[in-house]
């Protein structure tokens, strides 16, 4: 029984990562541009210039911009498979990951640790 539940794991683990692998590359695009910002470091990307610019009206127009600008980013340089740089590590790190925690969720039944 543990074996399915491993199983399982596995495909819920490879499946949440294959859908928000995207999101968590743009997240820590963001974080670098910001890091950028933060230090005042001399060496900007072109595309990004503006991303650090905070003269919109509100955080979250800000934010929802510089998102939608790095994806754009990201899909004019790399296409769309540029949202899935990185991939391999993180899937094969959540596959396993997940199915070891519903495997010994199984086997020391509570599920919960």
């Amino acid at each position: 029984m543990a074996a399915y539940q491993a199983v399982a794991g596995l495909s819920a683990g490879a499946l949440s990562t294959l859908i928000l692998h995207p999101v968590d590359l743009v997240k820590t695009k963001l974080q670098g541009i910001l890091l950028l910002k933060h230090f005042s470091l001399c060496f900007w990307p072109e595309a990004y210039k503006t991303l650090a610019d905070d003269s919109k009206s509100s955080k979250g127009q800000r934010i929802l911009g510089r998102t939608k600008a790095v994806v754009k980013d990201v899909i004019k340089n790399a296409g769309v498979t540029g949202l899935y740089r990185g991939l391999s590590p993180n899937l094969v790190g959540s596959a396993l990951s997940w199915s070891f925690y519903f495997a010994c969720g199984n086997f020391f039944g509570s599920g919960t640790f």
